[in-house]
């Protein structure tokens, strides 16, 4: 067996509306940015740089990749795809399960299906009620050879945090 490492990532704090009021058209709000930037920072200081980032096609998950990315100081792989804009639990795990030679992927998506994925990965008999807000970030890491596996064996919560968590430390 060897480990695989998710790390699932909400988008960054977003405008309330676009300029043509498409939900998928929504950018990030400054405060978006300064968080995203924040979390990049994280994940190259625990030495967690993914080599894969799956994300939404949406507008505010491709920015708040932009600046994550500008504190990882390396450049991953990026792979935008279109299901998992909206998606539920169970498409966000088939998108996982296609997977084939990433060791460590990011998952920059949105509510409710990310909550959903952190709970049902950890447990899924009796998922816990996890909660990410805006650009919340848990990781979670599997024992499992290949990622078609994912869901099969319950993962690892190594880690879980938010803005205001790392602003107030």
């Amino acid at each position: 067996m060897t480990t695989k490492t998710l790390v699932i990532l909400r988008h960054g704090k977003a405008e309330f509306s676009s300029s043509d009021g498409q939900d998928i058209s929504r950018q990030l709000a400054e405060r978006g940015h300064k968080e995203a930037r924040m979390m990049g920072k994280l994940l190259r200081k625990t030495g967690m740089v993914p080599q894969r980032i799956l994300l939404s096609p949406s507008v505010r998950t491709r920015e708040t990749t932009d600046s994550v990315m500008k504190k990882l100081r390396s450049t991953p792989e990026n792979v935008v795809d279109d299901g998992i804009y909206n998606a539920s639990v169970g498409e966000l795990v088939q998108i996982l399960r296609k997977q084939l030679d990433a060791t460590s992927i990011l998952l920059i998506g949105h509510n409710p299906g990310l909550e959903e994925l952190v709970s049902r990965l950890i447990n899924p008999t009796d998922p816990p009620m996890i909660q990410l807000p805006t650009c919340g970030m848990a990781r979670v890491d599997f024992e499992i050879d290949e990622w078609n596996e994912i869901g099969d064996h319950p993962g690892r919560l190594v880690w879980l945090t938010t803005p205001d968590l790392l602003e107030a430390v």
